[in-house]
């Protein structure tokens, strides 16, 4: 991906993430470019309702965030809360932006699994018959999405 602009790359590496987000009801909002003491940026944003990614390029995709209602986390902080921090993406270092929107892109989908099966679970109609392994996996999965 050229980084012509940060505009351009933002656009262009919001359609990675996207793919991963859009069966989530997210859908991306460009929010504007303008130009501070560190340099031309843009940012702009994945919105579900209260809920909310955003994201900000200058150089290369910077600040990820994740925001759910008044509550804010930074990408690093949530997925380390998930208990996935040291199988993420990214950041990486790579000085090509796609390749850091493909991160984010591998670590949204982690944090995907988790929610996949606790999906599955409330959908079963004997879950008491669960095995304690599988009781055990669904407690982690709660526990890394915060679902009680």
């Amino acid at each position: 991906m050229s980084l012509a602009s940060p505009k351009s790359a933002l656009l262009e590496g919001a359609e990675i993430p996207e793919k991963v987000l859009a069966s989530k009801g997210f859908h991306f909002q460009f929010h504007g470019e303008g130009k501070s003491s560190g340099g031309t940026f843009a940012w702009g944003e994945f919105v579900r309702g209260d809920r909310r990614i955003e994201l900000h390029v200058r150089f290369n995709l910077g600040l990820v965030r994740y925001h759910a209602g008044t509550e804010s986390k930074s990408h690093d902080y949530y997925m380390r809360e998930l208990g996935v921090r040291d199988q993420c993406h990214y950041p990486g270092f790579s000085e090509d932006s796609k390749e850091a929107f493909l991160g984010l892109a591998h670590d949204l989908l982690r944090q995907g699994k988790y929610e996949d099966a606790l999906a599955e679970f409330k959908r079963l109609e004997y879950p008491e018959r669960l095995s304690e392994s599988d009781r055990k996996m669904v407690e982690l999965a709660r526990k890394r999405t915060h679902v009680s």
